[in-house]
């Protein structure tokens, strides 16, 4: 900040995605330590948050709740983002100034349990209403379209990807350096099955739910 750089620090207090054994173990949590017990929601890891909260200047945080897409229609995930696939998803964002903040890492910790409660019932409302608002909260409504253009940096990525290799191919077998060529070649496949796999299992597998 002191060389104003705007900057923007993303957190996730939860610390992991969300899956049926890790909210039945962060229920757990909650009764043994005495918290509230989230049934949408994954218990805050307090201390991170306050750490970033204490040590920068900021000028606001946002508190952000999304919820996943619950109707019938195309997931959601990497590919369908950079596809420029239209999807359903509501995101609440509440603006709250630095000075509303507890300083204190236990008070600190107590008010972001409520805030995890307050998102609670977000999402239980959500859930019935379709409507995220609570305790009398007034609507602001900003509709985001996904671009058409997306696709297309997709599309001339998978073009630019295939140039290089097709380039690294002729110029590695013209210098007979198959060494090189079939070393990176088997190298190169195995890091992109391992990718694959990974985007599999984390972004395509549970994007179903949304999570």
């Amino acid at each position: 900040r002191e060389e104003k750089v705007p900057y923007a620090l993303t957190v996730f207090p939860e610390g992991t995605r969300i899956t049926p054994e890790k909210l039945q173990a962060s229920q757990e949590f909650c009764r043994k330590k005495e918290l509230p017990v989230y049934r949408n929601l994954l218990c805050p890891r307090t201390k991170g948050l306050w750490s970033a909260v204490s040590a920068l200047k900021l000028d606001a945080l946002y508190d952000a709740t999304v919820t996943p897409p619950i109707d019938s229609g195309p997931e959601t995930n990497m590919l369908t983002l950079a596809r420029g696939l239209p999807c359903d998803i509501h995101i609440h964002f509440e603006r709250i100034l630095p000075t509303d903040i507890p300083k204190e890492e236990q008070e600190f910790a107590l008010w972001l349990y409520h805030r995890w409660s307050v998102k609670e019932e977000r999402l239980d409302r959500f859930l019935i209403e379709r409507e995220m608002l609570v305790h009398g909260e007034e609507e602001k409504t900003l509709r985001i379209h996904p671009s058409k253009a997306s696709s297309k940096v997709m599309y001339g990525a998978i073009v630019w990807y295939f140039f290089c290799a097709f380039v690294f191919t002729i110029v590695t077998l013209r210098n007979g350096w198959y060494r090189l060529f079939f070393g990176w070649t088997f190298t190169f496949s195995g890091l992109m099955a391992l990718l694959g796999a990974v985007l599999h299992a984390v972004h395509f597998k549970k994007s179903t739910h949304g999570r």
